[in-house]
């Protein structure tokens, strides 16, 4: 099987709700990459600078 690095952007404000999902997604071990934002405007300046580093 291939190993595939995934890349996963949570938007999530409540910390916990984010604590849970990290949690999950590491004993399951399906991202390699998760990048935690707070709010759609961050999630929006994240993508916006991963499309210009292309």
């Amino acid at each position: 099987m291939e190993n595939n690095i995934i890349e996963i952007l949570l938007v999530e404000d409540n910390l916990n709700d984010v604590e849970l999902t990290l949690r999950a997604l590491k004993k399951y071990n399906i991202a390699n990459n998760i990048f935690v934002v707070h709010d759609g405007a961050e999630a929006l300046d994240y993508i916006y600078i991963c499309v210009e580093n292309i």
